[in-house]
């Protein structure tokens, strides 16, 4: 809010008591997978160095990067504690990059390049 005005709740006020005072962080929920592929590309070789070199506000639980690791090892896109250098890995983050371009194209309202 950044003037004054009128709030309209589509809830009851004791249900807006009931509220947590502030919603979990998405980190917590999401799916790690297409971040830590693309971290290990960019250089992060382990969920140990993700953990304590990059400034998390809300860092995601251990067991949720190691569980990422292993299925991403499992699908032959990463090697164990290694960068992304298999080709199918390297596959997949170019794959998930032209996706993401290729949404903010559509959401800016950008002609797709012929």
């Amino acid at each position: 809010r950044t003037q004054e005005g009128y709030c309209i709740r589509l809830f009851s006020e004791a249900e807006f008591n009931r509220f947590p005072e502030h919603s979990t962080p998405e980190i917590i929920s999401t799916d790690l997978v297409p971040t830590i592929l693309l971290l290990s590309y960019w250089g992060c070789a382990s969920p140990e160095e993700i953990m304590n070199e990059l400034p998390f506000i809300d860092p995601p639980p251990k067991s949720h990067l190691d569980n990422a690791y292993d299925m991403l090892i499992g699908l032959g896109a990463l090697e164990e504690c290694k960068i992304a250098q298999k080709k199918k890995g390297n596959d997949i983050v170019l794959l998930i990059a032209a996706k993401i371009y290729r949404e903010c194209q559509l959401t800016l309202g950008l002609p797709h390049p012929s």
